[in-house]
């Protein structure tokens, strides 16, 4: 009589499910300024959460979504996806603009068109929570999001990515990179556009970085964590964790409640954390550096996604 481990039976699944998501454009999201396309997997319309993945230079969000495990995670969750997508027209990179003033300003360029995208699929899916993640250039605009809009999202997560408002030209995106923040775009530390004026809170915030990223100092990954603490003025204990090469720094309320952490991956270069022999079929590639954790499935589980468990037959 054959025995079957639950790891491997949910591995059979969701390998060959993922591999056949069936991925359909988001289309008659309002006005489109930054002329984004953006595509969607419905898990469930009955789903409680969507969660908006916004993918680096040189990437497709759905091949991201993919081969980071989130398309598994979704499936085995119970969440759907939105995954925005640049253009090499915009950017020949295929970058979104996070530095660019025409494309961060609130309500404007990219950054409208985001906003517009992400309130249709809301409403289309009549989800109850919004979670949003994002990978170097994309984490750079998850900060932007953030900062701008934050009782849109009920958590991020900001991989290799750029504080807000650490740059507002090429010039100063390369400068901010390579050595971090810089004396001048400090002052951005306390200038969100939203929560301390108006009683709004930043959303939960799960940042992660490699020790050893040539393209985006880690310092921008710990200067994230100190604006988010200062735009928000709470009063927080501190945990630190350091096990197998990976630190990991929390803050919690005083209900033990982890609104903050920031995760660091020792001899860790640019790219997100992936674990290949997991269960929720992730693959190595560009941008996706096989790691002792990985990103996706530990962001599911910060966002407390992983209490959605569905059972295959409701896929």
């Amino acid at each position: 009589m054959l025995t079957w481990n639950k790891s491997l039976l949910w591995a059979s699944l969701f390998v060959a499910s993922s591999c056949h998501a069936q991925f359909s454009q988001l289309t008659d999201f309002g006005d489109n300024p930054g002329e984004l396309t953006a595509n969607v997997l419905t898990i469930n319309k009955g789903a409680t959460a969507n969660l908006v993945l916004l993918h680096g230079c040189t990437q497709q969000g759905t091949d991201l979504a993919t081969d980071s495990g989130f398309v598994a995670l979704a499936q085995r969750y119970n969440f759907n996806l939105l995954l925005p997508q640049q253009s090499t027209s915009n950017n020949v990179q295929g970058c979104f603009n996070w530095f660019s003033p025409a494309d961060t300003s609130k309500d404007q360029g990219e950054l409208l068109s985001l906003k517009n995208m992400i309130n249709a699929y809301q409403q289309q899916t009549q989800a109850e929570q919004t979670y949003l993640v994002g990978l170097s250039a994309g984490g750079a605009m998850a900060n932007v999001l953030m900062h701008t809009y934050p009782d849109m999202f009920d958590g991020v997560g900001v991989i290799a990515g750029i504080p807000f408002n650490c740059a507002h030209s090429l010039t100063e995106a390369i400068s901010c990179m390579r050595n971090g923040p810089t004396s001048v775009s400090k002052k951005a530390k306390s200038t969100a556009q939203t929560n301390t004026t108006n009683g709004t809170h930043l959303p939960k915030l799960t940042v992660w970085t490699g020790t050893d990223d040539q393209v985006v100092n880690r310092k921008n990954a710990s200067f994230t964590v100190e604006q988010w603490l200062t735009n928000n003025g709470l009063s927080l204990e501190k945990i630190l964790n350091q096990k197998s090469g990976i630190t990991r720094s929390r803050w919690q309320t005083n209900e033990a409640d982890v609104v903050l952490e920031l995760v660091e991956i020792d001899d860790l270069g640019h790219g997100m954390m992936v674990k290949p022999d997991s269960e929720f079929s992730q693959t190595t590639g560009s941008y996706l550096l096989n790691a002792p954790i990985s990103a996706a499935v530990a962001i599911s589980e910060f966002f407390q996604l992983d209490a959605k468990e569905i059972s295959n037959e409701k896929q």
